[in-house]
C-alpha cells in the first residue's frame, strides 16, 4: 500500500526524537470542534448538513485551481468540504488541503484519506482542518488511540462504520461523536434500495447525542438519508464527475448542490 511506504519513509526521516518532537509540538485550532458545532446547529434549525468531497480532477490540476473549485463548491450551496489527499488522487495531497483551507477561511474543511498514525493528525491540525476520517475496519484496535489523539487536538474525527458491530466496539471505545457511514468504505449490497435499508439501520443504531454522516452519490440517496434522520450528507466526488457527453463539472455540481439544497433545508 503506498500509503503505508511513505508513511514507514516520513517515520524513518523523522527517527524517535524527531517523531516525539513532532508529535509534542501539535497546535490547537483556533476554533475547535468546527463541523460538529456546525452540523448541530442545522439540526437545531431542522436541517440537514451537506458535505462535498472535492479531489484534483487531474494530476495536472493545481492545489490553487482546487481551491477555487472548493470555494465554489460553498458559493453554491455546500457547508463543508472534504479534500482527497491520498496518494492515488494527487501528486501532493498535503498542500491541497493546506491551499484549500487558506482559501474558505473559517468554513469547515476536512481531510478525506487512509489515517494509520498520529503524525499524519498533526499534519491535518497544522493544515487548518476542522477534522478527519478514521475508518475502523483498517484500524481495528486502533481506532480509540487516534480517535483520543484527533480529539485532543481540537478536531472533529468521523469514525466509519459498516456494521452494527462496529457501532458497538466503538462505543465501547469511548469519546466518538461523529459516525460515518459509506464514504470511504463503501457498503457492498448489490440488491438496489438494500443499501439505503442498511444505511438507515445503522443511522439509527448510533448511541444518544452522536452525530450521522452518510455517503451518496445522488439526489434521491440524500433525500432517503435525511428522512432516515442523518444529521448530514456526504456528497462523494464521483457524484460529479463529468463523462464524455455530459455536461462540465461546473454546470453539474451547480444543479445538482442546487437540488440538495432544497432537499436538505426543505420539509421533504
Amino acid at each position: 500500500m503506498r500509503k503505508q511506504v511513505k508513511l514507514n519513509a516520513e517515520l524513518q526521516r523523522l527517527g524517535p526524537d524527531g517523531l516525539e518532537e513532532k508529535l509534542r509540538s501539535v497546535p490547537r485550532p483556533r476554533q475547535p470542534n468546527r463541523l460538529l458545532e456546525l452540523i448541530a446547529e442545522r439540526t437545531v434549525r431542522g436541517q440537514t448538513t451537506l458535505i462535498v468531497e472535492v479531489g484534483r480532477a487531474s494530476p495536472s490540476e493545481t492545489s490553487e485551481q482546487l481551491a477555487e473549485r472548493a470555494a465554489a463548491l460553498i458559493e453554491w450551496g455546500a457547508d463543508a468540504v472534504a479534500v482527497c489527499t491520498d496518494e492515488e488522487l494527487t501528486p501532493d495531497g498535503r498542500m491541497d488541503l493546506v491551499t484549500v483551507c487558506h482559501r474558505l477561511g473559517n468554513t469547515p474543511v476536512l481531510c478525506r484519506d487512509w489515517i494509520l498514525h498520529p503524525i499524519q493528525i498533526v499534519d491535518i491540525t497544522r493544515s487548518g482542518a476542522a477534522g478527519f476520517n478514521l475508518v475502523q475496519a483498517v484500524l481495528g484496535e486502533g481506532t480509540p488511540a487516534l480517535l483520543k489523539i484527533g480529539l485532543a487536538t481540537g478536531l472533529d474525527p468521523i469514525i466509519e462504520v459498516v456494521n452494527k458491530d462496529q457501532v458497538e466496539k466503538v462505543v465501547g471505545g469511548g469519546g466518538a461523536t461523529l459516525f460515518g457511514v459509506n464514504i470511504s468504505v463503501g457498503l457492498s449490497v448489490s440488491i438496489p434500495g438494500f443499501r439505503q435499508d442498511v444505511a438507515k439501520s445503522l443511522v439509527q443504531q448510533l448511541p444518544f447525542g452522536a452525530a450521522s454522516v452518510v455517503g451518496v452519490s445522488s439526489v434521491d440517496e440524500a433525500r432517503i438519508m435525511r428522512a432516515a434522520g442523518t444529521d448530514a450528507i456526504w456528497l462523494k466526488r464521483e457524484a460529479l464527475q463529468s463523462g464524455k457527453g455530459e455536461p462540465s463539472w461546473e454546470d453539474k455540481a451547480r444543479s445538482l448542490l442546487e437540488q440538495l439544497s432544497y432537499v436538505l433545508i426543505g420539509d421533504d
